[in-house]
């Protein structure tokens, strides 16, 4: 998706290099498609193998872990969470659009979630360096876009807190473009948070009790929000998925003839 003579040597290094595989291990069944399609791989030599949360990505119910969590990254009473990269592919910006939308109750059927106000954005991640059509700036958006007030950005997030940040989420949104697995989108789920992502590449796969939205149609992903942010917190199936069943499946797959 960068684009390029180095990424286009790099596509077709690995192509190659795949052709004299005796067996490619991916980790989703869309990645598989897009190996087979695009690499020019025989089908029958490629294996998915989903991937999983770690074990410590499950609800954090403790106050006292939740009030440090909050504390440290100054989050809002009630907010939808994104935690990510900033690259056109995360389709942040599309995300602040589809916010500012439902904030400003533009759709007919937008509206406050029960009597409380509506919650804030969080945007959680190491931000972009330069403001540039690869890396757009989502604090720029988010002022383009008039909610700068409740957009808030967290900055980089220590691996330690990402449960409990996902804990204390109302709603956790991934709308990216693409992704090879979309590991974000399963560790917000096992944490039992509702989870809104894309409907294509792999996201269906790595959270399948998500809201699913087309990424590229911003009122889809605002609806969306409106959706999700009504569903109760739970563990979907994909929590019930561990790293012991990937390495099982990982072993079945290299030792079968």
């Amino acid at each position: 998706y960068r684009g390029g003579s180095l990424q286009r040597g790099y596509t077709s290094l690995v192509s190659r290099t795949a052709r004299r595989a005796h067996l490619v291990l991916t980790d989703s069944e869309a990645s598989r498609r897009d190996i087979t399609e695009h690499l020019g791989i025989a089908p029958g030599l490629v294996h998915a193998v989903l991937l999983a949360a770690d074990e410590s990505f499950r609800p954090v119910t403790d106050p006292a872990e939740l009030a440090r969590v909050r504390d440290k990254y100054t989050l809002p009473d009630r907010f939808i969470l994104y935690l990510g990269g900033f690259d056109v592919r995360k389709n942040v910006p599309r995300l602040i659009q589809a916010y500012a939308c439902w904030s400003r109750q533009e759709l007919p059927t937008f509206g406050k979630v029960g009597n409380s106000e509506a919650p804030h954005l969080v945007i959680a991640g190491k931000l972009p360096a330069a403001d540039t059509s690869f890396t757009p700036d989502p604090r720029r958006v988010a002022t383009e876009e008039g909610v700068a007030d409740q957009v808030h950005f967290t900055g980089w997030v220590d691996e330690a807190d990402k449960p409990a940040l996902y804990s204390l989420a109302s709603l956790f949104a991934f709308p990216s473009l693409y992704e090879g697995f979309g590991l974000p989108a399963a560790e917000a789920a096992a944490c039992g948070t509702p989870v809104l992502t894309s409907n294509r590449s792999s996201l269906p796969e790595a959270a399948p009790s998500a809201i699913l939205v087309d990424p590229e149609d911003v009122n889809a992903i605002a609806t969306g929000l409106n959706e999700s942010l009504r569903l109760p917190r739970s563990i979907g199936p994909v929590a019930s998925r561990t790293w012991k069943d990937t390495t099982h499946k990982t072993l079945q797959v290299l030792l079968t003839p």
